[in-house]
């Protein structure tokens, strides 16, 4: 039996990426282990850009520069583009920017703060431990733990064998975006 029911954000989860970018064109983006959430959790709240908006410094966010070192990341070259991928992250893909859509710009003091980027992925990088065997094209599904980032799951980090730890990134009063 089904219930009616008013959740203040309507997101039920995503695989959680990781972007290394180096300007506003190219970027390379890592799919993390659930392994990783510690290290994913490090970056919480950094930006790599000096001017925060009014809206991202209320929020805790922070200028950082050196976020693999914040991290404890260690960084390994593209092929194609300049932004560095992190090795341990089992999922890697090197991506031109095509366009970027602003969300809730329209919303006072959140111009910015949701962006949806839409790239052009130029190379992908799959570590051979979740490499498909006899598929050398594909990832095996059953042998990737993906973190996963579930707001309304108490916005925690899941892997696929259940809750990790609480988001540093995600403590935010659901209630108050309810309209």
């Amino acid at each position: 039996m089904h219930q009616p029911i008013s959740p203040a954000i309507l997101y039920w989860g995503t695989p959680v990426i990781i972007i290394s970018t180096t300007n506003e064109d190219v970027l390379s983006l890592m799919a993390p282990s659930a392994v990783m959430v510690a290290q994913v959790n490090a970056l919480a709240k950094t930006l790599g850009r000096q001017d925060l908006s009014p809206f991202k410094k209320a929020a805790g966010y922070e200028y950082m520069k050196d976020k693999f070192g914040r991290a404890k990341l260690t960084p390994m070259g593209c092929e194609m583009v300049t932004p560095l991928r992190v090795q341990k992250c089992p999922v890697q893909m090197e991506a031109e920017l095509v366009q970027v859509d602003e969300m809730n710009s329209g919303e006072e003091g959140m111009a910015g703060f949701f962006l949806g980027l839409e790239v052009k992925i130029l190379k992908v990088h799959g570590e051979e431990s979740i490499v498909q065997i006899g598929a050398s094209d594909r990832i095996d599904a059953d042998r990737w733990k993906p973190l996963m980032m579930m707001m309304m799951s108490f916005q925690q980090f899941y892997g696929l064998s259940g809750r990790l730890q609480p988001s540093r990134l995600a403590k935010i009063n659901e209630e108050a975006l309810q309209g």
